[in-house]
């Protein structure tokens, strides 16, 4: 398993990169960490406005090519149980994807 830090997400379809990409050969998990708001989208001044532009760009880009991203929005930073639940249910998710895969081939 590896984890990638900003990555491109489809270099073929666009330039957008991800994150953070959690892979286990074929198997790939997009992880945007929304650093600049809660899950409401309040933003407070210019830079996070301007950091809730670009995830939105990036949002956009993950509906045209039909993929669901991992959004870890800052309010699931102060749970961090929550934060590591939902970190560990990712890395089970792909290593299972991963040797699903690796039995059908």
């Amino acid at each position: 398993m590896e984890i990638d830090l900003h990555q491109p997400i489809m270099p073929d379809v666009g330039p957008e990169k991800a994150d953070l990409t959690l892979r286990r050969r074929d198997a790939a998990c997009f992880i945007e960490v929304i650093g600049c708001c809660g899950v409401n989208r309040i933003t407070r001044n210019d830079h996070e406005r301007r950091g809730l532009e670009r995830f939105e760009r990036r949002e956009a880009f993950y509906r045209r090519v039909g993929i669901t991203p991992v959004c870890i929005f800052l309010d699931l930073l102060a749970r961090p149980e929550d934060l590591k639940a939902l970190c560990q249910s990712l890395v089970g998710r792909i290593a299972d994807d991963g040797r699903d895969r690796e039995m059908s081939l």
